[in-house]
């Protein structure tokens, strides 16, 4: 067995019998020598019979799609994917599933041939397409005719696009794209979900901006995100090429995010989102002392970006460097009342706003001179 076959995996095939292989992009990475994100597996079982399985095995699993055939098996804090093999038959609008025990037949329902791939626990690669020759041509090609895949699924405009900016050649099939154009209105029909989670891998693809380029070619980013700043984003990722997908997402956006009750993201969005006054050096300074240099220098992008600063302006505080607080908690400790731990932190509270006050002193002495008379001040000796 290879790496791929983790203890987990092997639990997993104990438990359904051996009838397990691993599917797509895993067995993807594992040829192109890349560490798998997912392990996906594909299995025979009917679903209801892979979770009485599991359960007889002692591996806790959720039903994540019974409609698609998809149980989540979970062991320890690792989530497994676990599909039955399948049919799809379309017709109109309506597609129906139909749970068979031919791996061939369900790599025909795949999406693209270098998702169609296939492992045994002895490392055989199963490759029903032809996915592997495409690989290493740098082919990314539908299974069947483009014609009928692409309405079939419509985010498959997408995940074409996103596939070619990580194992495409130097240009997109002019075909391709003309069919997908055809069916971009599509997109609008499918989840809020499964668009933004379509956005974000793209956000970090290596061609994150000819991806972009070509999806709005084709009317299909605005189903994505309406109004994309992609040149924004270019002179983010000039500046900033390690920006998280947060920061891309943001400038994309212009700031502008629906979270529609995602708290994760709005969390980041506003943090993001902090009110700067740029031309208050005092202010961006703390702002710099507070959360360190990787913020700051996106508060200053972003201030670029739209427009808030001049070019000039940019690299003039792009060189404002962190003050150092010249006191810290332990210089404290020879101070009358200053015993306690509980003292010294709110000592160090006051401490830090009388330094902004005084503008960033540098001098300990002169600082806790302050500290002093400001005790004073209020009533209390020190």
């Amino acid at each position: 067995m290879n790496e791929l076959w983790n203890p987990d995996i092997i639990r997993i095939q104990s438990a359904l019998q051996g009838k397990i292989r691993l599917v797509g992009g895993c067995v993807r990475d594992f040829i192109l020598g890349v560490p798998p994100h997912d392990l996906d597996i594909a299995t025979p079982w009917p679903p209801e019979q892979v979770r009485q399985l599991l359960k007889e095995a002692g591996i806790k699993s959720v039903p994540t799609s019974l409609f698609h055939g998809v149980i989540t098996a979970t062991i320890g804090s690792r989530s497994y994917e676990i599909t039955t093999l399948r049919q799809d038959t379309c017709q109109g609008d309506k597609t129906t599933f139909n749970w068979i025990d031919d791996y061939a037949t369900d790599a025909l329902r795949r999406d693209f041939t270098i998702n169609a791939l296939s492992m045994d626990a002895d490392g055989t690669i199963y490759d029903y397409t032809d996915g592997q020759a495409d690989l290493a041509n740098h082919i990314v090609r539908f299974i069947g005719d483009p014609v009928q895949r692409i309405p079939e699924d419509p985010i498959r405009i997408c995940r074409y696009i996103r596939f070619w900016s990580l194992y495409g050649g130097e240009s997109l099939d002019p075909t391709v794209l003309t069919i997908a154009a055809q069916n971009v209105y599509g997109l609008h029909y499918m989840s809020h979900e499964r668009r933004r989670k379509e956005l974000l891998k793209t956000l970090m693809s290596p061609r994150v901006i000819p991806a972009l380029t070509a999806l709005k070619e084709i009317d299909a980013l605005p189903h994505l995100m309406p109004n994309a700043d992609i040149a924004g984003l270019t002179i983010l990722l000039q500046h900033r090429p390690q920006a998280t997908v947060w920061e891309r997402l943001f400038i994309l956006a212009r700031g502008s995010i629906n979270s529609r009750g995602d708290t994760t993201l709005k969390s980041r969005m506003e943090r993001l989102a902090r009110p700067v006054v740029y031309r208050d050096t005092r202010a961006l300074r703390l702002i710099l002392g507070d959360e360190g240099r990787y913020i700051f220098d996106f508060l200053l992008l972003r201030g670029l970006i739209f427009g808030d600063i001049t070019s000039e302006e940019y690299h003039t505080l792009s060189q404002l460097q962190a003050p150092p607080l010249p006191l810290r908690e332990p210089d404290l400790t020879g101070l009358p009342g200053m015993k306690k731990a509980a003292a010294r932190e709110e000592a160090m509270k006051i401490i830090r706003r009388l330094w902004v006050d005084l503008d960033f002193p540098g001098d300990k002495m002169f600082l806790t001179q302050a500290f002093k008379n400001y005790m004073i001040s209020i009533g209390r000796k020190i």
